[in-house]
């Protein structure tokens, strides 16, 4: 194994370190992650790896708690390869965007009710469903 492959991202050392305490659930499933550090200032989720941008050290720990928990359930979760396999079955109807904004909206209801907080703008759940019942679906309108 190379020394890229072992490496765990410095910058979400302290929100792994204080994970536990918060979420004991969400520390193990974090184990499984593999976290490293982005050359970008945006933090992403690939296939079964977090990459921890620059602007993540700058949020309040309680917001990396969230975001790095928000990470680990769409790795947990296997959005990723659900999208890629329903974008298979679905062919040139499956829309990307939406089913993104759904996981977003499924991930972020959990935390939020798990008492973690979420970096503004976050799409919930409820907001999603109360517009997609009322005729439409908004990503611009559906967030906090």
């Amino acid at each position: 194994m190379t020394e890229a492959a072992t490496t765990r991202s410095k910058r979400a050392a302290t929100a792994l370190a204080h994970l536990p305490e918060h979420d004991p659930a969400l520390s193990a499933l974090a184990l499984w992650c593999d976290m490293q550090d982005a050359p970008g200032n945006e933090t992403f989720t690939s296939n079964d790896s977090i990459h921890v941008g620059a602007d993540f050290v700058r949020l309040p720990l309680r917001e990396q708690i969230g975001v790095l928990g928000h990470h680990v359930l769409h790795i947990a979760l296997r959005h990723e390869f659900r999208m890629g396999a329903m974008q298979q079955r679905f062919g040139a109807a499956f829309d990307a965007a939406t089913h993104n904004l759904c996981s977003d909206a499924i991930i972020n209801e959990c935390l939020e009710r798990g008492g973690h907080s979420l970096p503004r703008p976050a799409v919930l759940l409820k907001r999603f469903l109360e517009d997609a019942d009322a005729g439409g679906l908004d990503p611009a309108q559906d967030v906090l």
